[in-house]
């Protein structure tokens, strides 16, 4: 399996982990999850992309892969707690 492959598999299976842990111990929301595990999806879906395109991009110009997946899991990890604050769980943590 190619170190690409292996961060994204990495990245999906991290997200349904989180989903549950931010959920209840984060953000102390404790309502149905049906449209907010919709709307997760389509969060992470989104930060899934950036994170693989801004890693692929930044490995193929640096040539650096610590570099890259710093740079990804950064800009991954502002946009997932930002949009679950503010979009999924709305509370005022």
């Amino acid at each position: 399996m190619s170190l690409n492959n292996a961060k994204r598999i990495s990245f999906i299976c991290g997200a349904l982990f989180v989903f549950f842990v931010n959920k209840k111990l984060v953000f102390k929301n404790y309502e149905k999850f049906g449209k907010q595990l919709f709307y997760f999806v389509i969060l992470y879906f989104c930060s899934f992309v950036i994170n693989s395109l801004s890693h692929d991009f930044v490995l193929k110009e640096l040539n650096m892969s610590y570099i890259a997946f710093l740079i990804a899991t950064s800009m991954s990890t502002i946009i997932n707690y930002i949009g679950q604050k503010f979009w999924i769980f709305k509370t005022n943590v």
